[in-house]
């Protein structure tokens, strides 16, 4: 397997043009089959990519849980802010591509190497607000055999160039 960091081009086994940062991936590592993967997706997500990987450090869930970051040849310091915040993060596993994918090459490969019961995405522009996020999907989850994913409501906030925003689609002039 590939290692190093950041990471870099390797043909010693490494799959799909993606390196796997072994460094990072048995960090704190658990024995135990993880009950969520969380996938986080990246590409040039620098200034967001921290407070990402922290609402997921925040999560509280009393069972094993890995996070899969994938990205997607980022040409900004997006590897870098991962390497400062992923080392506190139990479980986790960074895959680094030299070339871009694209998003749906870039998830399938995530998925590909996911090992949790159920599948947590989170885009790594993004972040939850709740600390009990995945501790209540997988529960919601676990009770109810009938169903198959969970999801959640959003608020929406965009803040225009001319000082007017946008919350959940409806323009507010403030």
């Amino acid at each position: 397997s590939c290692q190093g960091w950041p990471p870099a081009v390797s043909s010693d086994g490494c799959t799909d043009g993606h390196v796997v940062d072994d460094t990072l991936a048995t960090s704190s590592v658990e024995s135990t089959s993880p009950l969520v993967s969380v996938i986080v997706l990246t590409y040039n997500h620098e200034p967001f990519v921290g407070e990402a990987l922290q609402s997921i450090l925040q999560q509280r869930l009393d069972a094993a849980m890995e996070v899969i970051i994938a990205d997607d040849a980022s040409t900004d310091g997006t590897r870098s802010v991962i390497g400062q915040v992923a080392t506190a993060v139990p479980r986790v596993q960074l895959l680094s591509t030299p070339v871009n994918l694209g998003a749906q090459r870039n998830l399938r490969r995530a998925l590909s190497v996911a090992t949790g019961r159920y599948v947590a995405m989170l885009e790594g522009d993004d972040y939850w607000s709740d600390p009990d996020k995945i501790r209540l999907q997988a529960a919601l989850l676990d009770n109810d055999p009938t169903l198959s994913a969970s999801g959640h409501l959003t608020n929406e906030l965009w803040m225009l160039t001319d000082g007017t925003s946008m919350s959940n689609g409806k323009l507010e002039r403030g």
